[in-house]
């Protein structure tokens, strides 16, 4: 798990920096997981990836700041993807419940609108960080989980 969630980030922006340096501008756009801020019981080593994500990032924001090359992390809550299928599926033996139960009990404590995020949702807070209008965000973790703390 560290080396897909913090080892893999940590390559591809080593990969593409320095053509960032060389350009003078460039956007680093890492995902991590609002885990990453409050760990959630059975999810500790995720979650301790996840917090590894945000560190990293700030630290890239900072020493990169000078190349106007800007850094952010966006911190999903619950989305409806496959792999929280599968973690739902994870937990029924420890819950002792069924996926589908976990899964309107994980909606219910969602404030807006008491679903799990699109995909698209958090596609478009990328999309966002990535055009000139956030040109001047660096460093920062934005939260896209409908008001969801873990």
């Amino acid at each position: 798990m560290f080396d897909v969630n913090v080892k893999g980030v940590f390559l591809c922006s080593k990969a593409a920096v320095p053509n960032m340096i060389g350009q003078r501008s460039g956007k680093i756009i890492n995902i991590s997981s609002i885990c990453g801020r409050i760990p959630s019981p059975y999810l500790v080593a995720y979650s301790s990836t996840k917090a590894a994500v945000i560190t990293l990032t700030q630290g890239m924001a900072v020493e990169l700041a000078p190349h106007n090359v800007t850094a952010n992390a966006i911190l999903p809550g619950s989305v409806d993807t496959h792999m929280n299928e599968y973690e739902f599926h994870a937990l029924e033996k420890h819950l002792g419940k069924t996926a589908e139960e976990i899964r309107k009990a994980t909606e219910l404590v969602i404030p807006l609108g008491n679903r799990m995020a699109r995909p698209e949702e958090i596609a478009s807070v990328a999309s966002f960080l990535a055009s000139d209008d956030a040109s001047y965000i660096t460093g920062a973790t934005i939260t896209v989980s409908g008001g969801l703390i873990c």
